[in-house]
C-alpha cells in the first residue's frame, strides 16, 4: 500500500486484458473429439462466468439486480432495443480453473411473466474483431428463491444436456474435476457467430410473481483448455517456501519508515523500542516497504548508496537480532507500472544489489520483488507482461541468494481474483505468492484523500447501518459506488457489501489456489484507516478478517504499525483500544519489558528519574526496589528521586506484573558524587570520605605532585600529626 499516492481501484466491471505465462491464449485447431466440427477458435481461459436473465412481460422491469458478495458485474442488457432494455439483466462472477466458487445473484421482477434463464461464458472480442475469444465455463448445484428452475443440479440427462434445458453439454465428473454437488455438472460458453453447430449456452424459462425477489444460487469453474501451459503444482508440502511461511504467520508492516515518496511529510519515528514492542505483542515478522527506486541513482547502474543501505540495514538488523522474521519489499515503483518491459533492466539490477548486499544474511529474510503490479488505462504492469520479467529476476536473484525465499505477487494490486492467471516458474520450489486484501474499500479506506471514490465517512462494519448515510459527492456519481451504497442500507448483514462477505470467498479461492498448486499463500497487507473508520466497527472489522485468516491458515501482514491505519498508539506505549483483542484473538498479554530504567551517575543534590516502559494487558503493577528491598510508595512507571544524596546509592529496579505474570528489569546503578568531606572522629581523630568508586590521592602541595594513596577507601583516617598533606578525590568512570 501507498499511503500517498495509491488510486486503489473499485471491484472490476468487466473482462480485463487476457493473462498468462505464454500467454494464456492460444489459436487451436479441432481441440478435442467434441469439437471436431470446429474449423478454429480462439481460446482463452475465462476468468468470469455469465448468468443472462430476460423477463417476457411487455412494460416489466428487473429491478435492483445484485451480485451478493458485491465484486461482480450486475447490468442491464443495452443491446436490446429501447423500452426492452431493463427487462434483461447480465451478471458476470469470478470464476477460476482450480476450483469451484459459489456465487448468488439476486433480482426483483416488476410483474408477473416467464423468466429466460441463460447460463453461458463471458463475452471478449479478439483483437482483429472478427470473433469472439471461446472460454468454457463449468456450471454446477443450481438451486434458486422465488422461481423453480428445472434440473437445479443438472442430474437429470436430456441428450446432450439437462432436463429442462436447451444448450450446453452435461457431463460427468472425472479425475480432472469433480462436480460441486452429484455426479453431473453443465459446461457453457459464449454463442459464436451462426456457423457453429455445437450448442453453447444453456437456457430454460420459469414463471415468476410479480415482486418476486429471485434469488439464483450456483457454483461456477472455469475451464483449463487443453494444450494450455498451466503452472505445474509444487508436489513437496516440506518445500522451503513452506517452511518459510510458517515464520510469516502473523506479521505487522512498518509503514512511514521507508515507503515515504520524496517531499511527502507522514514519515514515522521508529526505534528499537518499536520493535521490542511487535515482538511483545506477538507478532513473528516485519513487512518492510522500501521505496529502493527512489535512492537509485538514475543511470543505467541504479546504483543505490551505502549510506541508504546502512539505514535499511539498522532496521533489519534490529528486527531479526529480535527474533522477528522480516520481509523486505520494493514499494512504489511507479514507472516500471507504466512500461514494465522500459524499466525491466532498471528493476533487475535493484535487485541484484539488494541480492549481493544481504547475501550472507539470515534465511529469515526475505524478499518481496514488487509490491501490488496493476494495469488501467495509464499502467500496464499485468500478469502477462509482468510474469517474464519476475522469472528473469528471480533467475539472476539465485546467483547470490540461492536459498532465500523470494514472494511474488499477481496484478490488480495483488489482487485475489488475478491468482487465476498468476504463474511462478516451474522448478522454483522457494517461493511465496503474496496477495493483499482490503475489502470492502469503501470501509476500510473511507476518508483517505488520495481515493476520491472512498471519501464517505461514517460507514459501519458490519451493514447495514442503523441510520442511512448520504454518500459524499465526489464518490456518489461513480455507478458502482451508488449500487454499494443501496445494497449497504438495504441488505441483511448476511449479504450486505459491508461485512465480511465481501472477502471471505476470496480468501476462500486463495486458500484453493494454494491447495490446487501446492503453494503457500500470504496475505501481505489488509486494515482499516484509523483516521476515519468508526473505531468500534474497526475493531469488529479486524476480528472478522483475523477469524477468516486463521480459519484458512494463511499467514498475513497488517497494514501498519503506526502511521494511518495503525496497531499502535504511540502517545500510551500500547495498542490502540481493543485492537489486540481483535487482531491476535485475545487480550491476554504477560508483562514484558520493552525498555528498562538506564543507570546513572550523578552529583549529590541532583534529581534522577528512572523510567520503565512495558507492555501487557493492563492493569499493570509496578514495584520499585533498591539493592533488593521495595521502596516504600514507588508504584508508577517513573521513580522520581529529587535532590538524591550519597545514602541512595546503590542498585535499582523494578518489577512490572498483572493477573498473567511478572516481568523484572535487570538491576542498575546509581552512583551518586559528592564532595571530598572531612568528619571529626572520637579523639580529635580525623577521617575522609566519599561516594562512589574514586582514587584518593595526595600531595604536600596543591600546585602538583599528585600521587595515589593506594587501596584507599570511604572512610580513609588521618593523622592530624602528620606533616601538611593536600588530599584530593578522582571519581572513576
Amino acid at each position: 500500500m501507498q499511503m500517498s499516492a495509491k488510486h486503489m481501484k473499485p471491484p472490476r466491471t468487466g473482462a480485463l486484458p487476457p493473462t498468462a505465462r505464454m500467454p494464456l491464449i492460444l489459436f487451436l485447431a479441432a481441440l478435442g473429439q467434441s469439437l471436431a466440427d470446429q474449423t478454429s477458435w480462439t481460446w482463452k481461459l475465462a476468468e468470469r462466468a455469465r448468468v443472462d436473465v430476460f423477463l417476457n412481460s411487455a412494460g416489466a422491469r428487473l429491478e435492483d439486480p445484485q451480485v451478493a458478495d458485491g465484486s461482480g458485474l450486475a447490468a442491464y442488457q443495452d443491446w436490446r432495443p429501447t423500452g426492452e432494455r431493463e427487462r434483461g439483466v447480465y451478471f458476470e462472477v469470478d470464476v477460476v480453473h482450480f476450483g469451484w466458487r459459489e456465487h448468488e445473484v439476486a433480482f426483483t421482477a416488476s410483474q408477473a411473466g416467464t423468466l429466460e434463464i441463460r447460463l453461458k461464458g463471458p463475452w471478449a472480442e479478439t483483437p482483429d474483431k472478427t470473433d469472439i475469444f471461446h472460454q468454457e465455463v463449468l456450471f454446477d448445484h443450481l438451486r434458486a428463491e422465488g422461481v423453480a428452475p428445472p434440473s437445479p443440479g443438472f442430474e437429470t440427462p436430456a441428450g446432450a444436456g439437462a432436463a429442462g434445458w436447451t444448450g450446453g453439454r452435461l457431463e460427468q465428473g472425472s479425475n480432472r474435476v469433480n462436480p460441486a454437488e452429484g455426479t453431473h455438472f453443465l459446461r457453457v460458453w459464449h454463442a459464436h457467430p451462426p456457423g457453429y453447430s455445437e450448442p453453447s449456452e444453456a437456457f430454460c424459462q420459469v414463471p415468476a410473481a410479480a415482486g418476486a425477489r429471485v434469488r439464483l444460487r450456483f457454483d461456477a469453474r472455469a475451464v483449463w483448455p487443453e494444450g494450455f501451459d498451466d503452472m505445474a503444482p509444487v508436489t513437496n508440502p516440506d518445500s522451503p517456501a513452506h517452511q518459510t511461511a510458517q515464520q510469516l504467520r502473523r506479521g505487522i508492516n512498518l509503514s512511514g519508515l521507508f515507503d515515504v515518496p520524496p517531499g511527502e511529510g507522514w514519515a514515522q519515528p521508529f526505534t528499537e523500542l518499536d520493535l521490542r514492542a511487535i515482538k511483545a505483542e506477538g507478532f513473528d515478522h516485519v513487512r518492510l516497504p522500501v521505496r529502493w527506486n527512489d535512492h537509485a541513482s538514475p543511470s543505467p547502474a541504479a546504483s543505490i548508496s551505502s549510506e541508504f543501505f546502512a539505514r535499511v540495514d539498522d532496521v533489519v538488523a534490529g528486527a531479526l537480532n529480535g527474533g522477528l522474521a522480516v520481509v523486505l519489499d520494493l514499494h512504489g515503483f511507479d514507472e516500471f507500472m507504466i512500461n514494465p518491459e522500459g524499466h525491466a533492466e532498471r528493476f533487475h539490477r535493484i535487485w541484484e544489489q539488494i541480492g549481493e548486499h544481504y547475501r550472507d544474511w539470515s534465511r529469515q529474510l526475505c524478499f518481496e520483488l514488487l509490491n501490488e503490479p496493476y494495469a488501467d488505462s495509464e499502467h500496464t504492469a499485468s500478469n502477462e507482461r509482468i510474469i517474464p520479467i519476475y522469472a528473469e529476476c528471480i533467475r539472476r536473484l539465485r546467483q547470490s541468494n540461492p536459498d532465500r525465499t523470494l514472494l511474488v505477487g499477481p496484478d490488480n494490486w495483488y489482487g485475489l481474483d488475478r491468482l487465476g492467471t498468476f504463474q511462478v516458474p516451474d522448478g522454483e520450489e522457494n517461493v511465496i505468492v503474496t496477495v493483499h486484501c482490503y475489502q470492502p474499500h469503501l470501509f476500510t479506506h473511507q476518508g483517505a484523500g488520495w481515493i476520491p471514490w472512498a471519501a464517505t465517512t461514517g460507514v459501519v462494519f458490519p451493514g447495514p447501518p442503523t441510520a442511512r448515510l448520504t454518500p459524499a459527492p465526489a464518490a456518489i456519481s461513480l455507478p458502482w459506488v451508488a449500487d454499494w451504497f443501496q445494497h449497504y442500507h438495504d441488505d441483511p448483514t448476511e449479504r450486505n457489501p459491508s461485512s465480511a462477505v465481501s472477502f471471505r470467498a476470496l480468501l476462500a479461492c486463495g486458500r484453493q489456489w494454494s491447495d490446487y498448486y501446492g503453494r503457500p499463500l500470504y496475505v501481505g497487507e489488509f486494515g482499516a484507516y484509523a483516521e476515519s473508520c468508526p473505531a468500534d466497527s474497526r475493531l469488529r472489522y479486524h476480528a472478522a478478517i483475523r477469524e477468516a485468516l486463521d480459519e484458512l491458515g494463511l499467514g498475513w501482514a497488517m497494514w501498519e504499525w503506526k502511521a494511518g491505519f495503525r496497531y499502535w498508539d504511540e502517545a500510551n506505549h500500547a495498542p490502540m483500544a481493543g485492537l489486540r483483542a481483535a487482531v491476535f484473538g485475545q487480550d491476554t498479554l504477560a508483562p514484558a519489558i520493552l525498555a528498562g530504567p538506564k543507570p546513572q551517575r550523578v552529583s549529590e543534590g541532583s534529581d534522577v528519574d528512572f523510567v520503565v516502559i512495558a507492555s501487557g494487558t493492563a492493569p499493570l503493577s509496578f514495584e520499585w526496589h533498591k539493592d533488593g528491598a521495595p521502596i516504600q510508595g514507588a508504584d508508577r512507571p517513573r521513580l522520581a528521586l529529587p535532590g538524591v544524596t550519597s545514602a541512595q546509592a546503590g542498585g535499582y529496579e523494578v518489577t512490572v506484573s498483572n493477573s498473567l505474570g511478572a516481568a523484572t528489569t535487570i538491576p542498575v546503578s546509581l552512583i551518586v558524587d559528592s564532595p571530598l568531606r572531612w568528619v571529626l572522629g572520637e579523639a580529635d581523630a580525623l577521617r575522609l570520605e566519599w561516594s562512589g568508586p574514586a582514587t584518593l590521592q595526595w600531595s604536600d602541595s596543591v600546585t602538583g605532585g599528585w600521587e595515589d594513596v593506594v587501596d584507599a577507601a570511604s572512610p580513609f583516617a588521618v593523622d592530624p600529626r602528620e606533616t601538611a598533606r593536600f588530599y584530593r578525590v578522582l571519581p572513576l568512570p
